[in-house]
């Protein structure tokens, strides 16, 4: 039975099909002529389109001495467009013509030289390798030692004091064992040259630290750097490293010399790095010389500040990005919101004399400066320069004071922006930006991402009053068509698209019998839904209220409202003592509104729509100021994915009616009650009460404005 029923809805459908398609044919009719008057319109004002601002523009930047010797910052002058002054372009020239007539071999230490330092270093320990016996008794520490050095070279410096005991063993091992048992600290000088004995390391003074591995067997780590250098002879002049030719558990004996050929390939790779480094700042500065000479029209230069106490890595910039979709107000508005943008202060956390933790701000604004040097990056290695005063703990700092200034320049090479607070200003063409170089590529990397096409959501919407009835009322005309109709024709005429269609929404309105705003349902086409509405208003079982239609950008709100206003006229009069009357006529107005608010929240992966939906309608029973009202209000949240059509019902609303039959005239000369066996013989005098009621239909058709279906949609926007 129930198919049954279903296909005489088709045949219903069907039958209203024609007046459908001569409706669409006006419409389009109609929008092809707009669309038509519309070229014809841009044609005659049809201008060129005005070119695109750059994406980004360097206004102004404060650099240091040496900011134009750190490839980040001169990348960062090429990537942001700047368009330097005259005096900054003289000195890029200067620059580069110094490094295409500097020859990097002779500009720094090869690796032949460092192995030479540690040899040299190997000398001195072989000075004091000679096996010795001291026997001492009150003696100043001066005189013992002394004698200890004699034919050594070095000098002395100690902190006196009397010593006495009995020590056996090479020179060095000696004197360590007489610094150990006087709570003394034994090192070098910075040129090997004098031997010190002190209570402490000096603080504010550099000085190379006793190397125990060398001290205790000097002639083996000797024979190690002979091998080494003579492999690092036979690398000159070839392309191999001493890292590819020298296999360390092979050639060298001792644990120090495996030490010296890592730390030797260290210093190789740094220096790779530092030429590395040279190369492409000199690619940077020919770029930003190039840009200049080539430049074709007159362009203000980009304002710079030079600051002497300004440290690589702390050069301040001010840059414009244009915003070429979203607004600029809004793109304002998403950086403002990114945290990282607005943490302005820096603290430093102590404990205080009670032990307890206490937090200091040390800078705010943004004003972090970036004091310390990094570390020097070399693939996966770090080269750490510890060569700091009061570190007697370093094995190495021979080879690191040998490299100390390679290593400089690869920090200063590479010296790293430090992240501050940004400020930012929008204005008619995008975004101006002010912080640290990192902080603005960071904005430059989320703008680009964020300054994506709006979305738009245009809501269809169809608002229908129907009978409370209007369910079986269909049924019944989809049972009388169907016996009258074969079946099989009505299934060929509505299509499975319209079946389906019809079946989900019997179901869902027997769904919705008890009443009540009940949860959507997911129905189908707009076609077949106005197919729907125009059978429902041809069959008399209701009206559509509203079809309203809106363009509503994403995550803004949507309005549609239409308000319909009553006037009554309302006198009032007042009597004074001197019975005067005195008549007051005033208008009282009363607003029945329809308003629809709908706010879109696009996903920008898959166009599904979130969305917010309330609908209120207030009606009166009639234009009296004293007639009932009825406020029909539906606030929901959806979520509906492309090409669905959500339907909402339950509002119901109720009324009852009496009904009397009688003679003409004979009911208002008030003979009823005379006549009414008269009147109960013809058939009259009857009273009727009947139930009526509407219920409230509302079907939601939201669709994402795309480049693709944009020539679809543009016939449905009305209002």
């Amino acid at each position: 039975m129930k198919k049954t029923v279903l296909l005489a809805a088709l045949l219903s459908i069907a039958g209203c099909a024609s007046n459908i398609d001569r409706q669409k044919e006006e419409a389009q009719k109609t929008m092809d002529q707009f669309i038509e008057r519309a070229e014809k319109f841009n044609q005659e004002f049809e201008t060129e389109k005005k070119p695109l601002k750059q994406r980004r523009e360097l206004m102004q930047f404060s650099y240091g001495p040496n900011s134009f010797e750190n490839n980040n910052f001169l990348e960062y002058l090429v990537q942001s467009n700047a368009n330097l002054p005259n005096d900054l372009i003289g000195k890029l020239r200067e620059s580069e013509n110094q490094y295409q007539n500097t020859d990097f071999n002779e500009d720094t230490n090869d690796l032949i030289g460092e192995i030479k330092n540690f040899k040299k270093i190997t000398q001195v320990y072989k000075k004091l390798a000679k096996q010795k016996t001291v026997n001492v008794t009150e003696t100043q520490l001066s005189s013992i030692v002394k004698q200890l050095l004699k034919n050594t070279g070095l000098k002395l410096k100690v902190d006196e004091t009397d010593i006495e005991g009995r020590y056996k063993g090479t020179s060095f091992e000696i004197i360590r064992n007489i610094a150990e048992d006087n709570n003394l600290v034994m090192y070098f000088s910075m040129d090997y040259k004098t031997l010190h004995l002190k209570t402490a390391f000096p603080e504010n003074q550099k000085f190379n630290p006793v190397i125990n591995a060398i001290a205790l067997n000097p002639f083996e780590v000797e024979k190690d750097l002979d091998l080494i250098e003579e492999v690092a002879q036979q690398l000159e002049g070839s392309d191999a490293t001493i890292e590819e030719v020298l296999k360390v558990d092979q050639f060298v004996k001792t644990n120090y010399g495996r030490k010296i050929v890592n730390r030797l390939i260290l210093v190789e790779k740094t220096r790779e790095n530092v030429v590395k480094q040279r190369e492409l700042g000199s690619y940077y500065r020919t770029t930003l010389i190039k840009r200049a000479e080539e430049s074709d029209f007159v362009k203000t230069p980009t304002v710079t500040i030079f600051e002497d106490d300004i440290k690589n890595g702390n050069e301040r910039v001010i840059e414009k990005f244009s915003v070429y979709n979203d607004t600029p107000d809004a793109m304002f508005t998403k950086l403002q919101a990114f945290s990282v943008f607005n943490d302005c202060t820096v603290t430093e956390t102590s404990t205080n004399d009670d032990g307890e933790l206490e937090t200091e701000t040390i800078i705010e604004g943004g004003a972090a400066m970036n004091d310390n040097v990094p570390n020097t990056v070399i693939g996966d290695s770090v080269v750490i320069d510890d060569l700091v005063a009061g570190n007697a703990n370093n094995d190495f700092a021979a080879i690191d004071q040998s490299a100390a200034e390679l290593i400089e320049e690869a920090n200063d090479l590479q010296a790293d922006s430090a992240l501050g607070c940004v400020d930012f200003v929008a204005d008619d063409f995008g975004i101006v930006a002010s912080g640290s170089i990192l902080d603005i590529q960071l904005v430059e990397k989320f703008l680009v991402d964020q300054d994506q096409p709006v979305k738009q959501a245009m809501i269809e919407t169809f608002i229908l009053e129907v009978n409370s009835d209007w369910k079986n009322e269909l049924e019944s005309r989809f049972t009388s068509n169907t016996m009258s109709t074969n079946s099989s024709e009505a299934a060929g005429d509505g299509g499975s698209g319209l079946y389906s269609f019809t079946a989900g929404l019997l179901d869902f309105a027997s769904a919705t019998a008890e009443g009540g705003i009940t949860a959507s349902t997911r129905l189908g086409s707009r076609n077949q839904i106005s197919a729907l509405v125009n059978m429902i208003e041809t069959n008399s079982l209701g009206k559509k209220i509203s079809n309203p239609v809106i363009l509503v950008r994403d995550g803004e709100e949507g309005v549609v409202d239409k308000t319909r206003t009553f006037r009554a006229q309302r006198s009032t009069t007042t009597t004074n003592s001197a019975t005067t009357n005195t008549s007051n006529n005033q208008i009282d107005e009363y607003d029945a509104p329809l308003k629809l608010t709908v706010t879109p929240n696009i996903n920008k992966h898959n166009d599904v729509i979130d969305l917010d939906f309330n609908f209120v309608e207030e009606t009166y029973d009639s234009a009296s100021p004293t007639a009932a009202s009825t406020s029909n209000n539906i606030t929901t949240k959806l979520k509906i994915e492309p090409g669905e059509v959500v339907m909402m019902a339950g509002l119901f609303q109720q009324t009852q009616n009496n009904t009397t039959q009688g003679l003409p005239f004979v009911s208002k000369l008030g003979f009823s009650k005379l006549l009414s066996p008269l009147v109960a013989l013809l058939g009259g005098g009857e009273v009727r009460r009947t139930d009526t009621g509407t219920e409230l239909l509302v079907f939601i058709n939201p669709t994402v404005i795309t480049k693709e279906n944009i020539n679809r949609t543009v016939t449905r926007t009305r209002y």
